[in-house]
């Protein structure tokens, strides 16, 4: 789904034409909260981080996007998730981790791959026209 923004240029007016833009689309990503052990209690936190290569979440974690309004952990077993959006046409992958009180982090989750598909053709053509030589 594209939405239209009207963009202008200044030459002897303003003319407008609309571009599109992609859609955001709203995703949902669940996982399991796990066990802080050896208390065996629920940790303290996450850092769900989103990158376009697979080879960027597994070596610069730190330089990864950071998704907002991730959760606190939930008990240990039970499903934690967050909305977030992704634009159509795009793979992002997505991976986890959970610390306890330290923080002591721990390995990297499965990698998520999210793939949108982008299945809105293109606007029509506009501003059809000829001259006369």
């Amino acid at each position: 789904m594209f939405r239209y923004v009207f963009c202008a240029i200044l030459a002897l007016g303003i003319m407008l034409f609309p571009v599109q833009v992609k859609a955001a689309t709203a995703i949902t990503i669940l996982w399991t909260a796990p066990m802080d052990f050896p208390d065996s209690v629920k940790c303290s936190g996450y850092s769900l981080r989103v990158a376009s290569t697979i080879d960027s979440l597994n070596t610069k974690w730190a330089s990864c996007r950071i998704v907002a309004g991730v959760p606190l952990p939930s008990n240990p077993g039970l499903t934690d998730s967050v909305k977030t959006t992704q634009l159509a046409g795009d793979t992002l992958y997505y991976a986890i981790k959970a610390c306890d009180k330290k923080p002591n982090w721990s390995a990297i989750s499965a990698i998520l791959p999210i793939y949108i598909d982008d299945n809105q053709p293109p606007s029509a053509c506009g501003n059809l026209r000829f001259f006369l030589r």
